[in-house]
Order: C-alpha cells, then structure tokens, then sequence
C-alpha cells in the first residue's frame, strides 16, 4: 500500500490536489488548484516535492488547466498549451521530470490536434489518459523497485537500513523509490531499523519528510539522524 498521495486529480470539478509539504510535519494541508498561476506557485516554492510527484503535478495541471477554458479555436488551444507549458517549465528550471513530463503531454496535443475532425473534448480527454498513465506508471515502477529491492533481504533476520534524502511515498506517487522495499517488507512482516541522513533545504523540511514518510507506515524503529548544512 502506498503512504499517502502527495499529488492526485479530482474530478468534477477538475483539480489537481497537492499535498502542501512546506507545512508538513506541523500539518497535512491538501492545496485545490485549476489556475496556471496556482500550479506554478506550488511547484516553484515546493509545495510539492521529490522529481516523481513534481512530473505528475505538471501534467495534471495541464490537463486541469486547460479545461477550465472554452476556446474559439483549436489554433487558440494549442497556442495556449504553448504557453502553459513555456510557463510551468520556468518554475523549476532544474527539475528533470517537470521537462520530461510537459514534452509528455505536449506530444500527446500535437499527435491528436494533427488529426483530421478532432474536437477540443477529444484533445482534453487524451491529455487526462496521459497524466493518468504518467500517474500509474509512477506506482508500478515504486512497487517494481520495491519487489527488486526487497528480493535483496532474508525475511528471518532484523536489518538496519540506511537511506539518504526524501526517498519516500512523499516524493512520488505514493510508493516511493528508495522506501518502497521497505513499505513492501513491512507489510510482509520484514524488519527493519532505519538510519537516515539528510540535508538542510529552503525549508529545512528534508529531515522531517523522511520519518514521516516511515511513520505513516508504522515502519519506523531507530533512527539515526546527520543533518548536513549545504553553504554556498
């Protein structure tokens, strides 16, 4: 089972739902956004965080944010999509899943604006099939790093684990990267110790989302904390 979502969509009204991690772990704050100007502002001051989620809350609020438009035209709409896109890639300049998942969903419009009798509905509903696949694509490849990485471990002995940064359910769809073995085991009756280390980031949140991301699952016994402050 994963922890929780940090990104979802709603539908009916069409929102992207982030979890807001600046406030975590005083408060768990889910944020309802369908502006452009929203999204951005919640992916620039990490609301939501780790590469994983970061792709998946872009393409959502392309999706989101285009359909909460009635264009004259499919000419206006793709020069909108242009623009939206263009506008979300400058809030994180350095995040490689927000690129990779806005090329995503542009080529998605451009294959189906391409074809002949294409409505706007038709061009809205490939973009929500393609930020769903980016979405279920995420769990499956958490819980195929959790098979491989559990494979590693004898059930009958008690391991200590140690791991670095926000590598959690927070930073993804809900499994993880490099927790997901240990969410897998736990649920299978392995057990672990966990040692983290971590950094100081704008938020000083690093060293807060790694236990949280352990507790949700019950999972945590020992932590070992080395906090390294990063001057530049």
């Amino acid at each position: 089972m994963p922890t929780i979502v940090p990104v979802r969509l709603q539908h009916h009204p069409e929102k992207l739902v982030l979890l807001d991690q600046t406030r975590l772990p005083i408060a768990e704050e889910f944020l309802y956004l369908d502006t452009r100007e929203s999204v951005y502002e919640a992916i620039k001051k990490l609301r939501v965080r780790g590469a994983p989620a970061i792709g998946i809350a872009a393409a959502y609020g392309i999706y989101v944010c285009l359909s909460q438009k009635k264009y004259q035209s499919l000419e206006a709409m793709e020069q909108d999509m242009k623009e939206l896109t263009a506008y979300f890639a400058s809030s994180r300049p350095t995040a490689v899943n927000l690129f990779w998942a806005l090329d995503r969903m542009k080529k998605t419009f451009t294959e189906f604006r391409n074809k002949q009798g294409i409505s706007q509905a038709d061009i809205l509903a490939s973009l929500l099939q393609e930020s769903n696949t980016i979405f279920n694509e995420d769990q499956e490849m958490g819980k195929a790093i959790g098979m491989h990485g559990l494979s590693l471990f004898d059930k009958r002995k008690q391991w200590g684990v140690m791991t670095h940064c926000n590598a959690g359910g927070l930073a993804t769809s809900g499994y993880g990267t490099a927790l997901a073995p240990l969410y897998l085991g736990f649920e299978q009756g392995y057990h672990f110790s966990v040692f983290y280390d971590s950094r100081q980031d704008l938020y000083c949140k690093e060293a807060d989302l790694l236990p949280m991301n352990l507790q949700k699952e019950a999972l945590m016994s020992l932590f070992f904390v080395i906090v390294w402050y990063h001057w530049l």
